[in-house]
């Protein structure tokens, strides 16, 4: 399973590997669930409802998604986000524990 989840170019849905292992889904979100709390996996969720899991990447990033096709790509930013949370922690006197930001739209394919 996490060789599918390593090989995958896009976030892969739980269902998704339930499907292609062939075993029982308790298994497969039990091991879901180790692989995150380790650290090497995590979930990237785009409000629809369906758990996708992806390698935990060690450059942060975040996803465009197509509304149409449902491509997902990888979009990676230079911004210094540690210095945004620490001003947001001295301006709004909030600590940050994580953020999530998904584009959603149209790709090139479909935007024609």
């Amino acid at each position: 399973m996490f060789k599918m989840i390593q090989s995958s170019l896009s976030p892969i849905e739980a269902e998704i590997l339930v499907k292609k292992i062939g075993v029982n889904k308790t298994t497969i979100y039990r091991d879901l669930n180790l692989f995150s709390t380790i650290g090497i996996v995590q979930e990237a969720d785009f409000g629809d409802g369906i758990k996708r899991y992806e390698l935990k990447d060690l450059e942060h990033h975040h996803h465009l998604v197509c509304l149409k096709c449902k491509r997902v790509q990888d979009i990676y930013f230079d911004e210094n986000l540690e210095w945004e949370e620490a001003r947001i922690k001295r301006n709004q006197k909030f600590q940050v524990l994580r953020h999530d930001l998904e584009f959603f739209g149209y790709c090139q394919n479909c935007n024609q």
